[in-house]
Order: structure tokens, then sequence, then C-alpha cells
């Protein structure tokens, strides 16, 4: 008995040391793991460069609305701008993506499309059709500088109309969906403007005017919260693939901060306006020429602006207004706009890249935090537009800078430089 006993017990401690052998390596398997996922978010976070998915657009309508059997509409108000974008936008790329070449058309037979059902966008600046392309998912050479779009039916498909920043007029035949379309325009949306055509000679044809009073809000702007504490978050840093540990800081003489690693550096000012210089931001472009290589600058300046707008805090969202090529290699400017309302400063953009051999060589950003501060009254634009003097041009809203922070809604008459 006491023999059995002994081996009973036995058995029952080398079951007990299997079990906690057992234990003792899923722990250190878990703890392994758990290491191995803190360096890899390390390693994430410490990475540089600019995470880069599919072609994005890069540049919004400013005037967003559709002509409808009973009149047109007019997205001016956010909740009806960011609803209408939604709904235009897969179409609108389909239509750019599918398109074929430009062809010149005549301004009577535009005016004879351009009929309910349609889409109507006009841009803050314009854009170069084969950019616009890209964005649509296909590669084009056409350099036709598109000032506005729209999209109707013609014999059971839709047509693509384009204007480009002189007033001609273009054409192509798109894949787009004229039932997509159709339903888009029979969203129940309230007719609360009209076509200027042969009323008001003072403008572009197919310019969109409001009919009604409006009420916008005004904007106040403020210093974001990384520039009130006086310390940049490491991961602007990472961004221009900077190490934030071996950053050293040092304040200059005009009261910003100046980060410098390697071969960058970064200096902060007291408002929040951040300009980055150096050759540490490499884009990592593939081997292309002309529009495509273009189409990827502009693709890979906007994600890294994308991810610092996030990063910082910054309110609204870049909108492309140039990119062009010269002698210091490519330079893009881009604006801001929130909820199809573009901010006008008194000087300067919003965001200005220069690119050199595939480096982001100077970039200077000014984020910033918005806040609504009230509303203001504006008169409906056919009433502004009867006042108007002769010439070809264009009337927007927009929210132009009336002292430091205040930015004010005001309908602005446009023209072509």
């Amino acid at each position: 008995m006491g023999e059995r006993l002994k081996n009973l017990l036995l058995a029952v401690l080398l079951l007990l040391m299997i079990g906690l052998l057992g234990v003792t390596m899923v722990l250190s398997m878990r703890d392994s793991q758990r290491g191995a996922q803190l360096v890899e978010a390390f390693e994430q976070k410490e990475s540089g460069g600019v995470r880069l998915a599919a072609s994005q657009t890069a540049a919004f309508p400013e005037k967003l609305g559709l002509i409808l059997d009973e009149g047109c509409f007019y997205a001016l108000d956010g909740e009806s701008y960011r609803l209408l974008w939604q709904q235009v936008r897969p179409l609108y790329e389909e239509a750019l993506g599918s398109g074929a070449a430009l062809t010149r058309m005549e301004e009577s037979e535009f005016r004879r499309l351009l009929r309910a059902p349609a889409v109507l966008l006009q841009y803050h600046a314009p854009q170069p059709f084969a950019l616009l392309q890209d964005w649509g998912g296909t590669q084009s050479s056409d350099e036709t500088a598109v000032r506005s779009a729209a999209m109707t039916v013609r014999d059971g498909g839709v047509i693509l109309l384009v204007t480009d920043e002189t007033g001609g007029r273009w054409s192509t035949e798109t894949a787009a969906s004229a039932a997509e379309l159709e339903s888009i325009c029979s969203g129940g949306w309230t007719v609360n403007a009209a076509l200027a055509g042969e009323d008001y000679p003072q403008l572009g044809w197919d310019e969109l005017l409001t009919r009604e009073v409006l009420s916008l809000p005004g904007v106040s702007v403020q210093t974001p919260e990384y520039a009130q504490r006086g310390e940049l978050p490491q991961r602007v840093i990472t961004l221009f693939s900077m190490n934030a540990f071996l950053t050293k800081v040092y304040p200059n003489a005009d009261g910003s901060l100046v980060y410098v690693e390697s071969h960058g550096t970064i200096r902060l000012a007291a408002d929040g306006d951040l300009h980055y210089s150096g050759t540490s931001a490499d884009l990592e472009l593939a081997e292309k020429q002309g529009a495509a290589a273009r189409a990827e600058i502009c693709q890979k300046v906007y994600a890294l602006l994308e991810q610092l707008w996030q990063v910082t805090g910054a309110s609204g969202r870049l909108s492309l207004e140039e990119i062009r090529e010269d002698e210091e290699g490519w330079v893009l400017r881009f604006g801001l706009e929130s909820d199809g309302l573009f901010f006008e400063r008194s000087e300067g953009s919003w965001a200005v890249a220069q690119v050199k051999n595939g480096v982001l060589t100077q970039l200077h950003v000014s984020p910033r935090t918005l806040s609504v501060t009230g509303e203001d009254m504006l008169l409906p634009m056919t009433q502004a537009a009867s006042a108007l003097p002769e010439g070809n041009a264009r009337l927007c809203v927009r929210l132009t800078q009336q002292g430091q922070t205040l930015f004010a809604p005001v309908i602005c008459r446009v023209t072509e430089e």
C-alpha cells in the first residue's frame, strides 16, 4: 500500500510539473509576441516615408450643384455639400476614368446638351485634365486646364462636358451610369439656384447663382494645440524621415523652435506654421515621365499633407491649386476648404511644397483649427450679378480674411488671370 501511494504521488507531481512547464511556455510565447508587437509598433511609429495606397483626389470642387427638371440646386451649406459630393464623387471619377481624349465643341452644342439631369462642378483653380483622369484611375497626356465640368445624359449614356480656363468647351463620352446620374438628381433636392444663362452676360453661361438670401457661418482660425505647447509632435518629425530621438532642438531669434536631425530641418513658428527643408524626405518615386510623374508627385505630397493634417489636429481639407515644374523642380500649392467653402488668406498659400529629383526639399504649411463664430447674411447671387461690369467672370462664395483670425463669407467676382 505504501509503495502504491508513493507511485501515485510521484505521478501527480509529474503531471503538475508538466502542467507548470506548459503554462510557462505559453506565457513566454505571449510575452514574446507582445514584445514583437511593441517592437513593431515602435518601428511603425519611427518609420519615415509616406504611406500610400490607391490614387486619391487632391482637388475638390468649389461649386457643386445639379440641374433638375424644376431648376437648379446649389450645395452651399456644409451638410448638403458633403452629402452630394459623397454621391457624385464615384460617378464623376468613373466618368473621368472611362473618358477618352477631349473633343472641342461649339458653344451652342454645349448649351443644348447641358440640361436636366446633370451634375455641375467648378474648381477653385483650373486642374490639368490628365491629372483628373489619373484620380479616376486612367492615364492620359491631355493638358487641357479644366475650370469646370458637367455630367449629363446623351443617347442613353453619360457625356462629360468640360470648360477650360479660357471658356472653351470640350466633351468626351464616358462609361458612367446614366441611371446613377438620374438617381442622384431625383434625390429630393430643393431648387434654390439658376444658371446665369442669357440673363447675366457678365458671367459664364453655366454659372450657378443662388436666388435667395444666404445665411453662412463666419469662421475663426486658432493656433493648434502643439504650437500652444511649444512642442512638435514626434510623428511630425518622423513623417519627414527624421529620427525624433536624435533631433536637436533650439530656439531661434524670431521666437520659433528649430528641429535639426541629419539632413532635415523643421522650424515651428509661434502661430503653428511649419517650414521643412532638407533632403531626408525621399518620396521614393517610380521611374515615370511627364504626366505620370506629375501625378505620382502630387499623390505622394498630398498623402504626406493628409497625414500631417491629421497628426497636428488641423481642421479643414487641403485642395490642390497649382502644380508646375520649373528650374528648381516641382512646385505644388494648396488651398484650404471646409465643406466646399474656400479660405482666402491676405497673403500666401496654406501649403507650398517643392520636390526636386524625387525628394521633398521644401514644405511650408499653416495648420489651424477652425471654429464657427456666427452667421452672416449674403444677398442672392442673382442680385449681385446684376451689378457686375461687362466681361466673362465667375461668382462664388469664399471665406475671406478679416483681420488676423476671422474669415467671413463674401460673394466674390473671379476673373481668369
